[in-house]
């Protein structure tokens, strides 16, 4: 991030932030010639930063942001909400070794404000965590051969809803 320094006029500083306390992502173009210094210039740690390649690469990014931004708000644990929601997202899609395993790690609490933030989505995840149980016990090697399956990706949509409101 590169903005003004709070206590002198007119210099410019740079600076790590994780994205969970930014919000309003957009992409604009840079006219400053001092914003473009700070932002293509070299950094000790990292060298060179990479810069997008068009508008477009820029746009897309911004949507995921905004929407990990949505998804993260109000809970203890934003990062590990925001993994658990992409896990989600890539179980309702049919991907299922990742994903299965980020939905029904113990590492998720199921306690309120932590990762979720309300019973109704705790009530969703526990459903979809069950017919996951059902599945694995059931001993099917092929997850999406299996007649439950169009149930967990439905159930996964309904979460994947709940999550991103």
């Amino acid at each position: 991030m590169v903005g003004a320094h709070r206590g002198t006029r007119g210099r410019l500083v740079r600076m790590v932030v994780p994205r969970v306390h930014l919000t309003n992502f957009r992409v604009r173009g840079i006219y400053q010639p001092a914003v473009r210094r700070e932002l293509t210039g070299e950094w000790k740690e990292w060298g060179t930063l990479r810069q997008w390649e068009s508008r477009e690469e820029a746009e897309e990014v911004v949507v995921r942001w905004a929407l990990d931004a949505t998804v993260q708000a109000g809970v203890r644990q934003p990062p590990r909400r925001v993994d658990f929601f992409h896990g989600v997202r890539l179980l309702r899609a049919g991907e299922s070794e990742y994903a299965i395993r980020e939905v029904m790690s113990p590492a998720v609490s199921l306690g309120l404000g932590v990762v979720f933030r309300d019973r109704q989505e705790v009530d969703a995840v526990a459903e979809l965590r069950e017919l996951l149980d059902t599945i694995e016990a059931g001993g099917a090697a092929n997850w999406a051969r299996n007649p439950l399956w169009p149930v967990v990706r439905a159930v996964a949509g309904k979460v994947v809803s709940l999550l991103s409101r």
